[in-house]
């Protein structure tokens, strides 16, 4: 289980990073195009991650590269964070904002009012991901080397 969200973690800081650069470019229908297939991978790979649970170019990846799979997995952590909290209630938000419109009544939208709860808990949630990716690639093998000289 480790091992799976492990790469599945190090998937979802791929897919931040892709998503930021993409979110910087102009949005002209080729980029909306490469955000969607982005998406469809990032489906795709969790599928076949999810009945394998364990992919053999990410195992090499991560062991060559752990370093940078720290920071990539912290960044993914911050990515299903934002999906799980702030997309999937955004669009039952969505949903029901719709229906009430379809049915020509008011809607008064409660996630609104959690949205700047929401944004600090992220950004706490995103910072804490770096501080500890950044613990376990440097200063806690500094750490384990130092007491090891003793």
């Amino acid at each position: 289980m480790k091992i799976f969200l492990q790469q599945a973690c190090v998937l979802g800081g791929f897919y931040f990073i892709a998503s930021v650069i993409l979110g910087k470019m102009p949005q002209v229908d080729f980029v909306v195009w490469l955000e969607w297939l982005l998406v469809v991978a990032l489906i795709a790979i969790l599928m076949v991650l999810a009945f394998k649970k364990k992919l053999g170019f990410m195992e090499k990846f991560v062991g060559k590269y752990a370093k940078i799979s720290n920071y990539l997995a912290a960044l993914g952590v911050a990515s299903y964070f934002g999906f799980f909290f702030g997309f999937i209630p955004g669009a039952i938000d969505g949903y029901f904002a719709a229906q009430a419109s379809f049915m020509q009544q008011i809607y008064v939208s409660q996630f609104v009012s959690y949205l700047p709860i929401f944004t600090v808990l992220y950004r706490v949630v995103f910072w804490t991901a770096l501080l500890l990716a950044t613990y376990l690639s440097f200063i806690k093998p500094w750490i384990y080397k130092e007491d090891n000289k003793n």
